[in-house]
């Protein structure tokens, strides 16, 4: 009895992943044996996906060299063979892969930074706030200012100063930076503006502020905290002056003031 098609399908499939042979049973021609005929797609499968970690990681593979890149790529594939239809998220675990097999700390915190980065340019799209939207909002109503990020602003640590290096290369500098390892992560702020990534490197004042930002704290609330860190005659510059900074950089999608918290204020005035 000959096999139906999703037999077929999943021989065919179980082939190409794991070299089981019963699709051979399926298969005739006069002029390639059937081992030859099924083994075009089974070197097909390998190659499209090793094209899928090449233009996620163009970068790595430029620093590694081809050889190198694709004997660790096979490795991959072999590991972490597609799961799903599509292949967008075939590249996801590639840096703890490097990592957890090769070893090599610097090599996987650069493919996680050309992952995040793809990331980044691939999320939901959103308008950025310009500076001048600061000069809509009344003197008052300043403590109870709220930002919203860009959807695509994410922070990430890194042991060594992949950013910097990604970006010479990115330009195509002539020479790179050499590799700093730094025993304490550094937190990066990686987001698109313009159809472009940009990447900062943030301090442990201003981690703590896109954190408090994004669980919906007033700029009042901001200072508050701040003071755990800074005299309490600083904060309010230093806050001001990272939100500038991110406006003009294009982190933020919205200016919004919490007005239940003025109506609140309001009623205990007048009483």
């Amino acid at each position: 009895m000959s096999a139906s098609l999703r037999e077929l399908q999943e021989n065919f499939q179980a082939y190409v992943l794991e070299g089981d042979k019963n699709i051979l049973e399926s298969i005739s021609t006069e002029y390639n044996n059937a081992v030859e005929r099924i083994d075009i797609y089974k070197k097909g499968y390998v190659l499209r996906l090793l094209e899928i970690l090449e233009k996620d990681f163009p970068l790595l593979r430029d620093m590694l060299g081809e050889e190198a890149f694709t004997k660790i790529g096979r490795e991959y594939i072999q590991s972490f063979p597609s799961d799903h239809f599509s292949i967008c998220n075939f590249s996801r675990h590639f840096s703890k892969f490097v990592l957890d097999v090769h070893a090599q700390l610097f090599w996987s915190e650069f493919a996680t930074f050309e992952w995040v980065t793809s990331q980044v340019l691939d999320a939901a799209d959103a308008r950025h706030i310009a500076i001048a939207e600061l000069g809509t909002v009344a003197p008052e109503s300043w403590p109870y200012i709220q930002f919203t990020f860009h959807p695509s602003v994410v922070l990430h640590q890194f042991h060594y100063n992949v950013p910097q290096i990604a970006y010479a290369m990115m330009i195509e500098q002539e020479s790179l930076p050499e590799a700093v390892h730094n025993e304490a992560k550094v937190t990066w702020v990686i987001w698109r503006f313009e159809l472009k990534p940009f990447f900062e490197s943030v301090t442990t004042e201003q981690v703590w502020m896109i954190e408090a930002l994004k669980q919906g704290k007033t700029f009042a609330e901001i200072c508050e905290g701040l003071c755990q860190w800074l005299p309490e005659e600083e904060v309010a510059m230093f806050a001001a002056g990272s939100l500038r900074n991110w406006i003009e950089k294009g982190l933020f999608s919205e200016l919004s003031i919490a007005e239940s918290t003025i109506m609140v204020d309001a009623e205990a005035a007048a009483v």
